[in-house]
């Protein structure tokens, strides 16, 4: 897909980090796999708050980006970063992004502080399926105030500036499972 719109490259990362199983094409099956993934390897059971949580936040998050792509249960890139697109620049929709960012920040949270530490954050990035190499780093520039914590405001905010500053290589991209 060629394209020089810097949210569409982003949203086209997104793709191939949903695209679970490599068929080019992103169902509900890809993102209930991340869900499966996180649940695992945090050892959650079906009843825990955070498996509902985050649960819940990838299935409103999926029905989102199935509305903006006319119904559709099976998106090709092109049709997910079109839905991509019209769920960042519709403020109606943005709130079912925000949901799943902090959905993920609980599940990372483990000891409820309201904060992640570097431990936290290195295992969600393991569990993630992402390259490690520059994880820390990306860590250190979400911790804007250089407590050595990423605040849940600190942990939003770089979920926002990742979205919408078109910047693929921005510390919220760790978020979405791009590193």
């Amino acid at each position: 897909m060629a394209t020089t719109n810097p949210a569409d490259l982003i949203f086209g990362k997104l793709f191939d980090a949903v695209d679970t199983n490599h068929d080019n094409y992103v169902e509900y099956a890809d993102y209930q796999r991340i869900i499966d993934r996180y649940t695992a390897g945090y050892k959650l059971t079906g009843s825990d708050r955070r498996a509902q949580a985050l649960k819940a936040a990838y299935l409103t998050h999926w029905q989102e980006l199935t509305r903006s792509a006319n119904g559709s249960q099976r998106l090709d890139k092109k049709a997910f970063v079109a839905a991509y697109r019209q769920a960042t620049t519709d403020p109606s929709r943005f709130t079912m992004i925000e949901g799943l960012v902090h959905a993920i920040f609980d599940l990372m949270d483990a000891d409820g502080a309201n904060e992640i530490g570097k431990e936290e954050f290195a295992k969600y990035v393991k569990l993630s399926g992402s390259a490690m190499p520059d994880a820390m780093e990306k860590f250190s520039a979400m911790d804007t105030d250089g407590d050595g914590m990423v605040s849940r405001q600190e942990y939003v905010r770089a979920a926002r500036e990742f979205l919408l500053a078109g910047d693929a290589n921005a510390p919220g991209g760790t978020i979405f499972g791009l590193v």
